[in-house]
């Protein structure tokens, strides 16, 4: 618990700096744009890190290190301890971008306890007295604080690969691009079901409905995550095998298991 503690500690004061960073180049640019700072904080200060956690533990389950976790007691900043942090806080910006252009699809009005995203802009449009379609204006004001957050999530990204071999690091970025296509195909499957359903055959309906969990959430959920800190750390094929059928275990008429990590054999 300790251990998941001190992980946990070290995302969020690493998520804290990339949105310290960010503020900066944003201010210098406008100070109408600092709600999107205020509002990202708001929901990146949230939520469980289940995302981190699955990396950190995908990454120890091949790493095996033993007692307290502490990268910069490595002796080198060059560790994939710092790497598997860094790409942990990664992950977690990529959910914030994922829940803010979901919420604006499912029209949600509320996310971790406050009002969603797209539903901020709208009280902030509200509030300042400022003229046009307020509801227009709070969607297309949370699909851009989405996109900065995708953004975001790329930069912290890319600081993760830095620390580690051109030959992994290109193996691990592979693995991310394919989390986010698939959470990306599976959002479409999910509002394309909701219309399409009626056109489908009874028999087919369960299958499909199986598929838009698995790639909306379970994948980058807990997959994904235990993979990325897997490859990390510099996973076997067996090793990736092992973490896939844990964290998705095989359902008949859903995709084989990817197998990017030949080239760490």
């Amino acid at each position: 618990m300790a251990e998941s503690t001190r992980l946990v500690d070290l995302v969020s004061a690493r998520i804290d700096r990339a949105l310290d960073e960010q503020r900066d180049r944003l201010a210098a640019i406008s100070p109408d744009l600092l709600p999107f700072d205020r509002f990202a904080r708001d929901l990146l200060g949230g939520g469980k890190r289940f995302r981190a956690l699955f990396c950190y533990w995908g990454w120890q389950s091949v790493a095996g290190r033993s007692g307290s976790f502490d990268p910069l007691s490595e002796g080198s900043r060059q560790t994939t301890a710092e790497a598997v942090v860094t790409a942990a806080a990664a992950l977690e910006v990529f959910h914030a971008a994922a829940l803010v252009h979901d919420d604006i699809m499912d029209r949600s009005d509320t996310r971790r306890g406050r009002p969603a995203a797209h539903r901020r802009y709208e009280s902030l449009h509200a509030e300042s007295g400022w003229v046009g379609d307020r509801a227009l204006y709070g969607t297309n004001a949370a699909l851009l604080l989405g996109d900065l957050l995708l953004s975001l999530s790329d930069a912290v990204f890319d600081e993760a690969l830095a620390l580690l071999d051109p030959v992994r690091a290109r193996i691990v970025r592979q693995e991310f691009h394919a989390m986010r296509l698939e959470v990306t195909a599976g959002q479409y499957l999910d509002i394309h079901e909701e219309t399409a359903w009626p056109t489908v055959d009874d028999a087919e309906q369960l299958v499909r409905a199986q598929r838009v969990i698995v790639f909306k959430s379970a994948k980058y959920s807990v997959e994904a995550p235990l993979l990325i800190g897997a490859l990390i750390a510099g996973a076997s094929a067996n090793q990736l095998d092992g973490l896939r059928s844990f964290g998705l275990p095989p359902r008949r008429g859903l995709p084989a298991a990817r197998r990017h990590a030949r080239g760490l054999r």
